[in-house]
């Protein structure tokens, strides 16, 4: 076999696929990781689907129902949903609280105002808590701003995430290590982001964190913690 070359030029045959020639066989390029952008198969588990520009995947109002049956939020404070899209998890929260809706994109929706969430600022004193579905690829970056955000306002941040988000060693400063993690919310039944019959393929939960001296949470009795980490509830539709 010809010895693989790491080196590019304009023109030239990728190394790989001339030593597959040489050796009788045919080559099929590796598909990239998540870290090269090239996402899988639209959050289903088949080959149908192109992934959505600006990851505009709209949230199942029972999942939003989910985080507001385990996570009180005062009426009086004002929630804003930075990645508000058609208003889907918006609706559901505006049914008891205030909500303020930002997205990058141009909005279809009413009451929605441009707003692009990872460059631009927004005075704290327009919200009190963050509550979204952040586009996965951005995710770690929504975490961050958003907890700078709840820093100042003294709020909750709630996220939805896929369910091993908090996995990874890079992202215990997040999760596990950071003083205002306060629960993850497992949700046993898989959102699913298309009506087709396509078969959901990603577990996903909600991870809150608590910048306000009490947490408040709606039922009676709060979660206990699991392992030696942080509380963790499961939620049956």
């Amino acid at each position: 076999r010809a010895r693989s070359d790491s080196r590019r030029c304009e023109g030239c045959e990728d190394p790989n696929l001339q030593a597959e020639k040489e050796a009788g066989r045919s080559f099929v390029p590796r598909r990239q990781s998540r870290g090269d952008q090239i996402m899988d198969d639209a959050m289903l588990n088949t080959q149908k689907y192109k992934r959505i520009e600006n990851d505009a995947y709209y949230t199942p109002s029972w999942v939003t129902e989910a985080l507001l049956k385990n996570v009180g939020f005062k009426k009086e404070d004002i929630i804003w949903e930075p990645a508000a899209g058609q208003k889907h998890m918006g609706n559901v929260l505006m049914r008891k609280h205030r909500v303020y809706m930002s997205d990058i994109a141009t909005p279809s929706a009413a009451g929605v105002v441009i707003h692009d969430f990872l460059n631009e600022e927004i005075s704290p004193t327009v919200f009190k808590h963050i509550v979204t579905n952040p586009p996965y690829s951005h995710a770690k970056q929504f975490i961050q701003k958003a907890l700078g955000y709840a820093s100042i306002t003294g709020g909750k941040v709630a996220m939805l995430l896929r369910n091993e988000f908090d996995s990874a060693v890079t992202r215990k400063n997040l999760f596990g290590d950071h003083p205002a993690f306060a629960l993850k919310i497992v949700l046993t039944k898989r959102p699913r982001w298309f009506d087709d019959g396509g078969s959901p393929r990603h577990n996903y939960a909600w991870f809150v964190w608590n910048f306000s001296p009490s947490f408040i949470y709606t039922k009676s009795t709060p979660p206990t913690s699991i392992g030696g980490y942080w509380p963790e509830l499961r939620y049956d539709q």
